[in-house]
């Protein structure tokens, strides 16, 4: 399933979701020149950024606020997908148990009825 995200910079046109890992933060900034107010407490921005972890770590990109919309829902996306399959893999899990439970249970029904060594059931 895939949804589409109404782009505010165009009227009619909409870009496919697809799945981005990560977070969107906000976070005010220094410039680092001399005399700007930054120098005294009062910060640049927000700016907005994705931040995302793997394998090799923290990761950050600068999002443009008119891309942000979609990247949020881009980002909304990929953390529906992701609960949805670990929803799927633990139902997997208990059908898994269930199975083993029930073979187990066959298995000593099956051997009940049996004589040793016989693959046949016995006739009654």
């Amino acid at each position: 399933m895939i949804e589409q995200v109404d782009q505010p910079d165009s009227l009619s046109e909409t870009r496919p979701l697809r799945p981005m890992l990560g977070e969107v933060c906000a976070q005010s900034v220094r410039c680092g020149k001399p005399n700007c107010r930054c120098e005294r407490g009062h910060l640049h921005g927000p700016y907005y950024y994705r931040v995302w972890r793997d394998g090799r770590g923290i990761h950050k990109d600068y999002i443009k606020r008119q891309d942000l919309p979609f990247v949020e829902a881009c980002c909304a996306f990929n953390r529906a997908l992701l609960d949805e399959l670990s929803h799927a893999r633990e139902r997997r899990r208990r059908i898994i148990k269930n199975m083993k439970q029930v073979w187990r249970k066959s298995k000593l029904i099956t051997a009940r009825g049996r004589k040793a060594g016989s693959i046949l059931p016995q006739s009654r």
